[in-house]
């Protein structure tokens, strides 16, 4: 509620349904109208305005699957919300941000390939691809669910065949699909071909968040442990949530050059045989276990593998933390062999416009 006006959100996580949305309102006739389209829903027999006592009894609306409903409430005699164009600000965001995901960089140094059946899809990550895009390098979304020699991939908006072995880095956020030894058989030759590999791993948060356990062939191949669990910090905890934390137990290596500060945004701890951790949970954190590392690398001369145990880290708001964003830059640095880019730069390139 704000200056007499209300928002109801109700987010259906199912089928499609019927609903009834209802809640208590002061006296008064109200304005309803759907947030994200600014339609009105008419009131009983037609009437543009619904009465307190309507409101209680509810508003009948159909509900899609994974789609949120936001209903506006304003009081009859009150000034309306106008209803505009996006504000400039966004517009600043979505050039910035989400276009170039669908424009092919020109005369890139390196090309990438990012695993697409995930929560963490380029479109959910665009400022940690632009930071990529800063340095030069391409990236492509993985349109099929299993590494093959030959895959189909999202290229500036359009979907073309590519060969795996073609890419320099692969990168590979917490899976939704299973990655089991059949999906991950190409992943073999790809490594063996000089190939590099960035696997993002997932802490534990509900019963539906068991990501890590999809993805056995990954593991098996890279030979690398993640534990489905979560760390928790209250001592270095951000805002009082203790899956949300800051640690500076960092090693020194160019992937740690000028990070003083992670800010995780939800991590698990993970393993690499013959890896070298490079950032580690704080002693005052809780783990399952007694390992600590939170990114562990590991450079066999052939290729440069990394697994880290935040996916989340990635987001807008997660690589705007801390030193996070300087990190980035180290680690697709390292993995692809490019230079990354300075402090300032990078900095300016994970900002936010705000709106």
């Amino acid at each position: 509620e704000k200056d007499g006006k209300y928002l109801w959100s109700i987010f259906n996580r199912g089928k499609d349904a019927p609903l009834r949305v209802s809640g208590h309102v002061p006296a008064g006739n109200y304005l309803v109208r759907e947030a994200f389209s600014a339609c009105e829903l008419p009131a009983p027999g037609g009437r543009r305005f619904w009465s307190a006592p309507e409101l209680e009894a509810g508003i009948e609306i159909c509900a899609r699957n994974l789609t949120p409903v936001h209903l506006l409430l304003e009081p009859e005699k009150s000034e309306k919300i106008v209803f505009t164009s996006v504000p400039v600000k966004q517009k600043e965001a979505l050039q910035k941000f989400f276009l170039p995901l669908w424009e092919d960089l020109p005369n890139p140094r390196k090309r990438i390939l990012w695993y697409g059946y995930t929560h963490y899809a380029p479109p959910m990550v665009p400022s940690a691809i632009k930071v990529m895009r800063d340095m030069g390098i391409a990236v492509d979304f993985m349109a099929d669910s299993s590494f093959s020699p030959e895959l189909k991939v999202l290229r500036g908006g359009k979907k073309i065949v590519a060969k795996l072995n073609s890419y320099d880095l692969l990168v590979i956020p917490r899976s939704r699909a299973k990655l089991g030894d059949s999906e991950c058989k190409g992943l073999k030759a790809y490594l063996n071909q000089g190939g590099n590999i960035l696997l993002l791993a997932n802490h534990v948060y509900n019963m539906h968040s068991y990501y890590n356990r999809r993805m056995p062939g990954i593991l098996k191949t890279l030979n690398a442990k993640v534990i489905d669990a979560a760390i928790e910090d209250p001592v270095n905890a951000r805002h009082g949530e203790v899956r949300r934390f800051n640690t500076r137990n960092l090693s020194p290596h160019k992937v740690t050059d000028g990070v003083k500060i992670f800010a995780s945004m939800g991590a698990t701890t993970v393993g690499l045989s013959g890896g070298n951790a490079v950032l580690m949970a704080e002693d005052s954190a809780r783990i399952t276990g007694q390992n600590r590392a939170m990114l562990v690398l590991k450079d066999s001369g052939k290729n440069r593998i990394a697994v880290c145990g935040d996916t989340e880290w990635l987001t807008p708001e997660g690589l705007c933390l801390a030193d996070n964003a300087k990190l980035w830059t180290n680690l697709v640095g390292w993995l692809c062999n490019v230079e990354p880019l300075p402090e300032n730069d990078v900095r300016q390139s994970v900002s936010l416009p705000e709106f």
